[in-house]
């Protein structure tokens, strides 16, 4: 009984350790850039007259989502790399300088600049 209960143990934090090595993930990508994103609206925000700031926030609550911001990180396909630029980055320019795209649209690329 305790060898099976050092061996699930093992198990466990052997998965455990996996998770914490695998990187960032669509979801973890999202969080950051949602979190630099508002801060620097923020800051635009404060610039507008009333009406336009609660007109800008409106439609950035409706089209600047996580959902989305994930289903496109899913739809790209980024490597382990440009992911960790992505969740380096603490502005938006810095985050724009990270090759999001993912390996299909690399050797896409790659085959229409040869021919």
């Amino acid at each position: 009984m305790k060898k099976m209960m050092m061996i699930a143990a093992g198990a466990l934090l052997a998965v455990s350790l996996m998770a914490c090595n695998s990187g960032p993930t669509c979801e973890s990508i999202a969080d950051h850039v949602m979190t630099v994103a508002k801060g620097e609206m923020q800051k635009m925000l404060e610039q507008l007259p009333e009406e336009q700031r609660k007109q800008m926030e409106e439609q950035m609550a409706k089209e600047f989502t996580k959902d989305k911001i994930v289903e496109e990180c899913k739809k790209e396909n980024p490597s382990k790399e440009a992911m960790e630029c992505v969740m380096a980055a603490k502005t938006m320019e810095e985050m724009g300088k990270c090759d999001m795209k993912g390996k299909e649209d690399k050797a896409a690329e790659e085959t229409k600049s040869e021919g």
